[in-house]
């Protein structure tokens, strides 16, 4: 005999929190730059190579900007989004991504980063430029 369906419970649904762990603090915009540097040595081969001391050096290659959420750019956030505040951080360049077996370049990446957990949010790569 097969097993009854559960019964629907009164109320709205309950409400989906992250599994992932908060930070002790805010990460600051110099953190935030080290946890673009570490998705970044993951995701992208740059043409010419960036470091911590490029965004101090080389004025004009990466910007980084704080947002109070994700949703800056004119999106809006989906039910299970991360919110809070967040980190952009952008990368100018010529750069390749990793998992992209095209082998052509792209004009720079984008990286959002949650300022609550330093989780990756998303990342986009330029327009194709080769």
């Amino acid at each position: 005999m097969p097993t009854a369906a559960p019964t629907k419970t009164p109320g709205p649904p309950a409400s989906v929190k992250s599994t992932q762990p908060e930070l002790a603090h805010p990460l600051t915009k110099e953190e935030s730059l080290q946890m673009a540097f570490d998705y970044d040595r993951q995701l992208a081969v740059w043409e010419k190579p960036w470091d911590m001391e490029t965004a101090h050096q080389e004025k004009g290659r990466i910007s980084i900007e704080w947002h109070k959420d994700q949703t800056y750019d004119g999106s809006t956030l989906g039910r299970y989004s991360e919110r809070g505040p967040i980190w952009v951080i952008s990368i100018t360049g010529k750069v390749r991504l990793k998992e992209d077996r095209s082998g052509k370049f792209h004009d720079g990446i984008t990286y959002r980063i949650s300022e609550r957990t330093g989780n990756l949010i998303s990342f986009s790569a330029g327009e194709w430029i080769e």
